[in-house]
């Protein structure tokens, strides 16, 4: 933390932490509020390998913990959310104290990991090792079109405008990305039901 300060760069912080005596959300919560200056992007959000035996359970501390990091109406946690299921950006979105400024598409399974479905066939397909066979599935898996379906599903609550802000609008503001457009035309700058009692600092100069 201490050298993204120094260098300016944000930090991935990812969930894992089985058999450690620590609880990670904890942590999070308070390595955000020691470094309000310092970026933190939470790999998988709650929802990576194994999620389908635990991940409804994990979002909702997720997610306490970017509600609760509000100083200022400013907040330096943000959610990568490449792996989750279309109904976790409904739940994260509609939370008045997270909102779609703080959610990030994207992802690391490039690692080739078995996509699977629950036993009983309910519920979104999930990323998993699968210790009884190879490791690594010997095929490439389509990971990133199993999510940009959900991104797709999307689509069928919320507006374009706010997608736009999850595909890359926020990952502009954050890394200070280029983009073709003004900041002012681009990503809702100027909406106080978006940025809140900030909504005058989003605007271009």
């Amino acid at each position: 933390m201490d050298l993204a300060r120094k260098y300016n760069v944000t930090i991935d912080y990812h969930e894992f932490s089985n058999g450690y005596e620590w609880d990670h959300w904890k942590l999070l919560g308070r390595l955000a509020k020691e470094y309000p200056d310092v970026p933190i992007v939470v790999s998988h959000a709650g929802h990576s390998v194994g999620a389908y035996n635990d991940g409804d359970l994990e979002l909702p501390k997720v997610l306490r913990v970017v509600g609760g990091n509000w100083r200022g109406g400013k907040n330096n946690i943000y959610l990568e959310t490449g792996s989750w299921p279309a109904e976790y950006f409904k739940i994260a979105m509609q939370d008045p104290n997270v909102g779609v400024t703080q959610l990030i598409w994207g992802g690391d399974y490039g690692s080739r990991q078995y996509m699977l479905r629950p036993l009983d066939r309910n519920g979104p397909a999930y990323a998993t090792f699968m210790p009884r066979w190879k490791m690594e599935a010997p095929y490439q898996v389509d990971w990133w079109g199993t999510s940009l379906h959900r991104i797709d599903q999307v689509k069928d609550f919320t507006t374009q405008d706010e997608i736009n802000l999850i595909l890359g609008g926020n990952a502009a503001q954050i890394w200070n990305l280029p983009t073709p457009l003004p900041h002012d035309r681009m990503f809702m700058n100027g909406r106080p039901d978006v940025w809140g009692i900030t909504w005058q600092d989003s605007m271009a100069e």
